[in-house]
């Protein structure tokens, strides 16, 4: 089965760390709709959600947004995060999902 990260600890961990929707949106290069459709169970939060907050906790940069062919912000921050050896933040808040088809697994 497809994983996601829960939803209320998505919201729980983006406040504790001090992002509102819209920071989350332009820190992750990602449109508005895609954090706030997240915190609302409109679309499931991805599962390496968890090294994304790991890798902003600790303040790192994103990976590869200088490449000839640039990396995505988000994915930035997950590669930054392998790289640094960091632990995924809320690893026991990955949840198994019925489906993650069609609209469900777009994160932008």
């Amino acid at each position: 089965m497809p994983l996601a990260m829960d939803r209320l600890f998505f919201t729980a961990e983006r406040e504790r760390l001090g992002f509102t929707h819209e920071k989350l949106a332009a820190t992750l290069g990602l449109n508005l709709s895609a954090p706030k459709k997240w915190a609302t169970g409109a679309r499931k939060v991805p599962p390496y959600m968890g090294y994304v907050f790991a890798a902003l906790e600790k303040g790192l940069e994103p990976v590869g947004t200088d490449y000839p062919i640039p990396i995505p912000r988000l994915m930035g921050y997950v590669f930054a995060a392998l790289q640094a050896g960091l632990e995924p933040v809320g690893k026991n808040h990955i949840i198994e999902v019925r489906s993650m088809s069609g609209e469900d697994s777009d994160v932008a």
